[in-house]
């Protein structure tokens, strides 16, 4: 047996203490990232189908057939003229739809209330302009929250 000195540690050996914990349940994490991803695929994809250039969009302007008889429908599209290009977005509208065009230089709220003062028995309006968050502009005339009551 080896003599221990000063200058040597005393190496004390220790029994390893095992206990049980808790049970422990391991979870994969990987159906929330297959779905992540798969959410995300279908979002780009979304966006992706949503850019469309312009004569794109005019192509599909005019509303979609119902069941209904159209004959009996009556449906009338105010195009702003400050609409770049606003004759083929006109053109691009079913001939059952009545087409007005709004002066891009008058007020368009007053030319839509003219053109509709004596009307009646109309399904639907479209509304074919320019417009910014919480605005729409008919001609001159730029509608939002603040002036929506005096118009």
């Amino acid at each position: 047996m080896k003599k221990q000195t000063l200058n040597t540690p005393i190496q004390f050996r220790r029994k390893p203490l095992i206990m049980a914990l808790e049970p422990r349940i391991l979870l994969d994490g990987a159906a929330v990232v297959t779905t992540a991803d798969l959410t995300t695929d279908v979002a780009y994809q979304d966006g992706a189908a949503q850019t469309e250039t312009v004569e794109q969009s005019v192509h599909f302007a005019a509303p979609a057939p119902t069941g209904t008889d159209s004959g009996n429908r009556r449906e009338v599209a105010f195009v702003d003229t400050a609409v770049e290009d606003y004759q083929s977005l006109a053109d691009g509208l079913d001939e059952s739809v009545e087409i007005i065009l709004i002066d891009g230089n008058g007020n368009g709220l007053e030319q839509m209330v003219a053109a509709l003062q004596d009307e009646t028995g109309i399904d639907a309006i479209h509304l074919f302009s320019h417009g910014d968050v919480g605005e729409l502009k008919l001609g001159t005339l730029t509608l939002n929250d603040d002036n929506l009551q005096a118009n």
